[in-house]
């Protein structure tokens, strides 16, 4: 079972920081260069009223399966289990 994590910020009339505590480095490390960067956009010539920002995981699943002895997958995508099966092999038949 995936669980559904959130990390919110939101500052009035200063920028928010950099996410640096969340496990994936990558992720913080993007935090930090999109805020840097927005920063270095607007404060020449604004004023940051608000700002936020906010990282969710969204559970993704792969699906792989036979059908008539060829292999196949799909994914669902969220807790309402959205489908996307780009190669789904009937055409005309919708997933329940």
């Amino acid at each position: 079972m995936v669980e559904a994590c959130s990390i919110k910020q939101s500052v009035l009339g200063f920028g928010v920081r950099p996410i640096v505590t969340f496990p994936e480095m990558q992720i913080n490390q993007a935090s930090q260069k999109a805020i840097q960067e927005h920063h270095l956009q607007l404060t020449r010539a604004s004023l940051i009223i608000q700002q936020r920002q906010t990282i969710e995981f969204i559970p993704i699943t792969r699906i792989h399966y036979e059908w008539k002895g060829k292999e196949y997958s799909y994914f669902t995508c969220g807790v309402d289990n959205r489908v996307h099966a780009p190669d789904y092999p009937a055409k005309c038949c919708t997933i329940l």
